[in-house]
């Protein structure tokens, strides 16, 4: 009878399996690509994290109204932190400074990304005097 019982089940065509082949492909491949899109969303998280805490460090630029002038302000900043013989030796003067304060790389290198000077950093006050030097129009004296 035990027999019967399992023959009758094999034979059921009402009766539907709990993992179809197809549907177990299926399913298995959704399960894989839900893992990878929870690989990726979790790498984006943290990625994005780490970029908030480098960005964290950086000073706010801010003028506060003065109108400082190369040869009154923004030239002793530069010759400290800038004009070295290792450095930028040709930054030691106005002139020297047209090519990159015309083209933007001066205000995107010392306000924006504020990746110079390297090996060190300017300060707040310092970062500000320049942040007015260039809303001003970079004014020689």
């Amino acid at each position: 009878m035990a027999a019967r019982k399992k023959r009758s089940q094999k034979t059921n065509p009402d009766r539907k399996s709990q993992n179809p082949p197809i549907g177990g492909f299926f399913y298995t491949l959704i399960s894989l690509q839900m893992k990878k899109i929870m690989a990726v969303c979790t790498l984006t998280v943290a990625l994005l994290a780490c970029k908030k805490e480098n960005d964290s460090g950086k000073l706010t630029p801010n003028c506060d109204g003065s109108n400082p002038t190369y040869d009154g302000a923004i030239k002793t900043i530069l010759d400290a932190r800038c004009g070295s013989a290792s450095c930028h030796p040709n930054y030691t003067s106005y002139d020297g400074l047209s090519g990159i304060r015309q083209n933007g790389d001066f205000k995107r290198e010392v306000l924006t990304n504020q990746t110079m000077p390297q090996g060190s950093s300017l300060t707040q006050e310092q970062i500000n005097k320049i942040q007015c030097w260039a809303d001003n129009g970079f004014p020689e004296n």
